[in-house]
């Protein structure tokens, strides 16, 4: 495997410099709460300035700003990804009301 040109590190190299799994940094780029990337092929690359940029955008001062930077995930707004069966007293009651997040 070829390594990436200076300023770019691949997800395992940004990992281990952040001190996080590399599963970690997946799970923030899939949610949008990532560094911004840049895909090659099937590569995922990061310009180390964005990185740094990234974190120093998510500085907190107390517990209550750290938690006001954590994204809402679909489970915590409410959503259901599972249809559950349907019973008498469900279809009694109006469907819920749609959430858009924008």
């Amino acid at each position: 495997m070829q390594t990436p040109p200076v300023d770019f590190l691949d997800v395992e190299a940004v990992a281990k410099r952040l001190g996080i799994s590399a599963s970690a940094l997946h799970k923030h780029r899939c949610n949008g709460s990532g560094p911004p990337y840049c895909k090659v092929g099937a590569r995922v690359l990061y310009r180390w300035a964005d990185v740094i940029n990234w974190v120093e955008n998510r500085k907190a001062s107390s517990v209550a700003d750290s938690d006001a930077r954590r994204p809402v995930l679909p489970t915590q707004a409410g959503h259901r990804f599972r249809r559950k069966a349907a019973t008498d007293s469900d279809r009694s009651r109006p469907p819920p009301a749609v959430c858009r997040q924008g």
